[in-house]
């Protein structure tokens, strides 16, 4: 599965979808996770600590919706982030990468 994690963009909002812990778990699953470039700032997480969990850091959220079968999102989505997720999306209102990727893997 190909799971894209974009920036949050809501005001005062720091959470992210997906921690690296998590993409390393999918990532070794045989997932494909796709990060927004400083999805994980405002809590913390660089974009190295991303790549070093083998994520592909992306530069834009188009780019993350684009590349992923579903996006992972924290449960204070917008409906306009929801709607720019595109057809043929799922978003994941789901508390971690197990709930994302149903494979049932603890993170």
């Amino acid at each position: 599965m190909r799971i894209g994690v974009p920036k949050e963009i809501k005001n005062h909002e720091y959470r992210v979808g997906l921690v690296p812990a998590g993409v390393r778990e999918l990532v070794a699953a045989g997932h494909q996770v796709f990060v927004q470039s400083s999805a994980g700032a405002g809590i913390g997480v660089v974009d190295a600590a991303y790549t070093a969990a083998r994520a592909k850091i992306v530069a834009t959220a188009k780019e993350a919706f684009d590349a992923a079968a579903m996006p992972p999102m924290a449960p204070a989505t917008t409906s306009a982030r929801i709607s720019h997720a595109g057809r043929g999306s799922s978003p994941s209102l789901g508390r971690n990468a197990a709930t994302i990727s149903g494979d049932g893997v603890s993170p």
